[in-house]
């Protein structure tokens, strides 16, 4: 799945927290696929930020205050690239112990659609109302 970068980087910590919750196996073997390969993904950003520092620097290590607008608007540019994950299509109900708050809904609204999960949620009233 094409996911753009900076969406994965603000939703680093709501991914890693999911691996303290007790799910199934099948769950578990996505969520760690996924995070393998977030992991890589970060790795390479760190390694394209340390050379676009050397870039805008004169020292090598801090980005030169008259060449940090040039700076942000090239690891901007990284950020809002797309990258490639597995994948992973997670539900809340994948993690039925987990309690979500409405900004870890929003940090991994791009691995768990909020719509999907309301369809869900919906197709279960329905069929709730069908048998009632």
């Amino acid at each position: 799945m094409k996911v753009i970068l900076g969406r994965v980087t603000n939703s680093i910590n709501a991914l890693k927290a999911l691996t303290e919750v007790k799910v199934d196996a099948l769950v578990s073997k996505k969520l760690i696929k996924l995070l393998k390969k977030v992991d890589e993904e970060m790795l390479e950003l760190d390694q394209v930020r340390d050379k676009v520092i050397v870039k805008y620097s004169t020292d090598g290590t801090k980005v030169d205050d008259d060449k940090l607008s040039e700076f942000m608007d090239e690891i901007g540019k990284v950020l809002n690239s797309e990258i490639d994950l597995p994948d992973t299509k997670l539900t809340e109900s994948d993690f039925p112990t987990k309690e979500f708050s409405t900004a870890e809904r929003l940090q991994l609204e791009w691995v768990m659609p909020l719509e999907e999960e309301a369809k869900e949620e919906e197709a279960k009233e329905m069929v709730g109302e069908l048998v009632a």
